[in-house]
C-alpha cells in the first residue's frame, strides 16, 4: 500500500506531498491534475520529459513511500517500483467486442481483455465473480465466457434470472453491467495487483451502482473472500461517487490562479469547526464540495 507520496515538478504538481488512505479519491474538476496523480503511479512506464514541469524542469521526481517499506524515487527515464499498479479506464465498447481466445492474468487498462481473464481464473474464482456480480446486478442469473461466430473468439454471455434458458451477449447488456464485472474480475485476478487506481468510476453507473461500487472498493482493501487486500485509488468530479466516501478518504484538487500549479487537500477533520460544519451539509461530502468551501470545484480555488 502506498503510505505517502511527494509531486517534484511532475506535470502540474510543482512541489506538492499527499497521505494515502486504503481507499483514496482525489476530487476536481477538469484539468486539476486527478489523472496526472494516478498515471505517476503507472511504474512500469518511465517517466518522460514530457512530464516535466512547464517541460522544462531537470529535476523531475515522484517520491512513494509504501508503508513498512523504504521511500523509492522515480525520474525521467526511470521505471520500476516494487509495488503492482494497475490503472483502469475500463471502457464498454472495447468490453463489448469478441475476442482472440488468449490466457491473460491481468485486466487491460480500458478492459478489453476481460474475457481471456475471466477465463483464466480458477473454477472457484469465477464462480466468486458470479457470485458478487448477482448481488450486485441482480437481473442476471449468472455469466461466462463462450466461443464467438468468429473462429478462435470468445465473449462474455449473461443469463437472465427469471428464464435461465435466455442469455444475452455482452452488446445487449448496459454498460453499467459491464463496468461493474470489469471491476470484480480486476479484484480477483491473479496475481493481485497492490494498487488499483480507477479514473472516472461514475461513468456509465446508475447512482445505486455507485453506491454498490464504492462498497466493492471498500471491501477490496480488507480483502474480497480471501483475497489479499488491495489499495483502490479513485479520481472522479462526481459529487454522486463523494456521497459514499468518508471524508478521511478524499484529498481535494485546485489549480493556483497565479502559475497553474496544482495544490492537494484533505477535509480538515480535525478541525473543531469541522463536525458541525459537516452536519450543517447533512454529512454530504458531495454536497459540502459543491459548496466551494473545500476546493476542488471550478471558479472556487485559489
Amino acid at each position: 500500500m502506498i503510505e505517502s507520496a511527494h509531486f517534484q515538478k511532475y506535470r502540474a504538481l510543482r512541489d506538492v506531498a499527499v497521505s494515502f488512505a486504503p481507499l483514496t479519491a482525489f476530487v476536481g474538476p477538469n484539468a486539476s491534475g486527478k489523472s496526472s496523480v494516478l498515471h505517476a503511479f503507472a511504474f512500469a512506464r518511465p517517466l518522460e520529459a514530457s512530464d516535466a514541469w512547464r517541460h522544462e524542469a531537470t529535476d523531475t521526481a515522484v517520491s512513494v513511500t509504501p508503508n513498512g517499506r523504504q521511500t523509492f524515487m522515480r525520474k525521467i527515464g526511470s521505471a520500476g517500483s516494487p509495488l503492482k499498479v494497475q490503472l483502469l479506464r475500463l471502457d464498454p465498447a472495447r468490453m463489448k467486442a469478441p475476442i482472440a481466445v488468449v490466457a491473460a492474468s491481468s485486466v487491460a487498462e480500458d478492459g478489453s481483455n476481460l474475457p481471456n481473464v475471466y477465463a483464466s481464473l480458477s473454477k472457484q474464482d469465477r464462480v466468486a465473480v458470479a457470485d458478487q456480480f448477482r448481488r450486485l446486478v441482480p437481473v442476471f442469473g449468472d455469466v461466462d465466457v463462450r466461443p464467438s461466430t468468429h473462429a478462435g473468439n470468445h465473449g462474455f454471455v449473461f443469463e437472465d434470472r427469471w428464464a435461465t434458458r435466455v442469455t444475452y451477449a455482452a452488446g445487449d447488456v448496459s454498460d453499467g453491467a459491464l463496468l461493474v464485472l470489469g471491476y470484480l474480475i480486476a479484484a480477483f485476478q491473479h496475481p493481485p495487483a497492490d494498487v488499483v487506481a480507477v479514473e472516472e468510476p461514475e461513468r456509465g453507473l446508475h447512482p445505486y451502482l455507485l453506491e454498490q461500487l464504492i462498497a466493492l472498493f471498500r471491501k477490496m482493501t480488507t480483502g474480497l473472500g480471501d483475497r489479499a487486500p488491495i489499495q483502490v485509488i479513485v479520481a472522479t468530479h462526481s459529487p454522486d461517487v463523494l456521497d459514499h466516501l468518508r471524508p478521511e478518504e478524499v484529498r481535494f484538487m485546485d489549480r493556483d490562479a497565479s502559475d497553474g500549479s496544482v495544490s492537494i487537500t484533505a477535509p480538515p477533520t480535525t478541525s473543531p469547526e469541522w463536525e458541525a460544519a459537516f452536519r450543517e451539509y447533512r454529512e454530504s461530502m458531495g454536497e459540502a464540495w459543491l459548496s466551494g468551501a473545500l476546493g476542488g470545484v471550478p471558479g472556487a480555488g485559489p
